[in-house]
């Protein structure tokens, strides 16, 4: 097998020989220069970049505060829970009347 795979590969060198280079079109390169310069690159103002980062920092900002809020009402609701400091429960039975 390994033969036969050499026997092809010859045989797609040797047809290969003979032929010749491909060239372009002369005026090719002369129409990718203008096409070239047709495009002219697209400038930003720095209007646009400055609303961008505004948002950007109020995104962030919001992100933040919410951060921020959400473990200050987690601390603030363990603070003012019931801790049971005793070994026993304050209700032994559930009968509360006897």
């Amino acid at each position: 097998m390994k033969k036969d795979q050499h026997e092809w590969t010859e045989e797609v060198f040797q047809s290969m020989r003979g032929s010749q280079r491909a060239r372009p079109r002369p005026d090719l390169f002369s129409k990718i220069e203008d096409q070239i310069n047709l495009h002219e690159a697209k400038v930003i103002p720095i209007v646009q970049w400055k609303w961008a980062a505004a948002v950007a920092v109020m995104i962030l900002f919001i992100n933040i505060t919410a951060l921020v809020v959400y473990n200050q009402s987690e601390t603030i609701t363990e603070d003012y829970a019931v801790v049971n400091t005793y070994g026993e429960p304050l209700l032994t039975t559930y009968q509360i009347f006897e």
